[in-house]
């Protein structure tokens, strides 16, 4: 059985992996717009 708090330590690794993956993404997207406007 594993245990709560490692399971929710992996939930919340997993879960700021996907919050910082949605940020670089939203970043990537705001540079390739400034350089097109340019």
């Amino acid at each position: 059985s594993i245990p709560k708090l490692f399971s929710s330590a992996i939930l919340v690794r997993l879960f700021s992996l996907i919050f910082c993956l949605s940020a670089f993404q939203t970043l990537c997207s705001h540079q390739k717009d400034r350089q097109q406007r340019r």
